[in-house]
């Protein structure tokens, strides 16, 4: 998914985040494939997107895998990122998702189609 397409979608759900700028996994020692954007808000808070590339469903592990990412981010960066969003273009398993919300994520999924 290119930095268009995700802008698109964080649009289309009221989402609209300022200098958003691309980590890569490896700075987090991580070599999950997944696409992390890092910015701003528009209320001035930090906010983080996470798109996982992967072709099969998203499940529990990955779900904890990916709040273990953000909180590497949040100890690379020095600030405590206030809004996660995960955009997924995948099967989430139900018990990730309510895993992912639980810890305060923002959970967007679309078909494939």
């Amino acid at each position: 998914m290119d930095m268009k397409s995700i802008v698109s979608r964080l649009a289309d759900n009221k989402i609209v985040c300022s200098s958003l700028i691309t980590i890569d996994p490896s700075e987090l020692g991580s070599r999950k494939r997944v696409t992390i954007l890092q910015g701003v808000d528009i209320e001035g808070y930090y906010c983080a997107v996470f798109v996982p590339v992967k072709k099969s469903r998203l499940l529990s592990r990955d779900a904890a895998d990916m709040i273990e990412l953000k909180r590497k981010l949040e100890n690379l960066k020095g600030f405590s990122i206030r809004k996660v969003y995960l955009l997924a273009v995948l099967d989430i398993c139900s018990k990730a998702k309510a895993l992912l919300e639980h810890n305060g994520w923002v959970v967007f999924e679309t078909s494939k189609a």
